[in-house]
């Protein structure tokens, strides 16, 4: 008889429901934050959270969240232009598990529509950005944006950076 080995696989599920819905869903400040813990006990491996724009109102938001929280990694994106990852990071490090996210586009038509730079200066940022956030903690995710629009080669090289 034949024996199986069965490999185990993790399967990580992150809730973006509070990133870039301000508009659509108007929830309040308590609200939220009960969001957050619900999602937390239906063991949600990553609650992502919107980059601090208005500094008390979203810094407070983030470090309620990060108390709230115990087991899902609480994610914030720093901004890139001017980077803000000192800010945030002082919003996020009460969290029992804070990951800091350097998210940019890398497709020419995004970079140039959005951050109105071109791909040189916007590896540049995003190094930067990141080595910033390396200062603080190990904890770093990039995202790339609209990655499938990229040219493989600049992908690529970001990637590399």
């Amino acid at each position: 008889m034949e024996r199986m080995e069965l490999t185990r696989q993790l399967v990580r599920i992150s809730d973006r429901t509070l990133v870039g819905t301000e508009e659509e869903v108007l929830l309040s400040f308590r609200e939220k934050i009960e969001y957050c813990k619900l999602v937390d006990r239906l063991n949600v491996s990553v609650i992502q959270l919107n980059p601090i724009q208005q500094k008390k109102i979203d810094s407070l938001l983030i470090k309620s969240v990060c108390t709230a929280v115990r087991t899902a990694t609480v994610a914030v994106p720093v901004t890139l232009s001017p980077v803000n990852a000192k800010e945030t990071w002082e919003a996020l490090k009460g969290a029992s598990h804070a990951r800091l996210q350097v998210s940019a586009p890398v497709s020419s038509v995004q970079m140039e529509y959005l951050l109105h730079k071109k791909p040189a200066a916007v590896t540049d940022l995003i190094s930067s950005a990141i080595r910033e956030c390396r200062q603080m903690t190990e904890e770093v995710e990039f995202i790339a944006e609209d990655a499938t629009r990229s040219e493989i080669s600049f992908l690529c090289a970001v990637l590399r950076e």
